[in-house]
């Protein structure tokens, strides 16, 4: 992945594996029932600082009045990393 190149397929292929991702200041929690795969944690600290931009642009975005009703109907966020409270992994990069 390069400068060019954005992270949401990163962030996607972190939903797909059952892992939320959740932005606490300067620090990318990672919230999972099961073990990261291989390499994806590396990538997910490589890439750390443009994946809290771009959650934090979503974030930003849910938050105007038409975002208000996709935010409700969205898989993440805040609702679906409070499920995973009792997870196996809980990770802090």
């Amino acid at each position: 992945m390069t400068q060019a190149q954005p992270v949401t397929p990163l962030i996607s292929d972190a939903e797909a594996h059952g892992i939320v991702l959740e932005v606490r200041g300067d620090k990318l929690r990672c919230w999972s029932n099961a073990a990261m795969p291989p390499g994806l944690r590396d990538m997910l600290r490589e890439h750390k600082a443009d994946i809290i931009k771009e959650l934090e642009r979503r974030a930003a975005a849910a938050a105007t009045p038409a975002g208000d009703a996709a935010k409700l109907e969205s898989p993440t966020g805040s609702r679906r990393a409070l499920a995973f409270r009792g997870a196996i992994e809980d990770t802090t990069i």
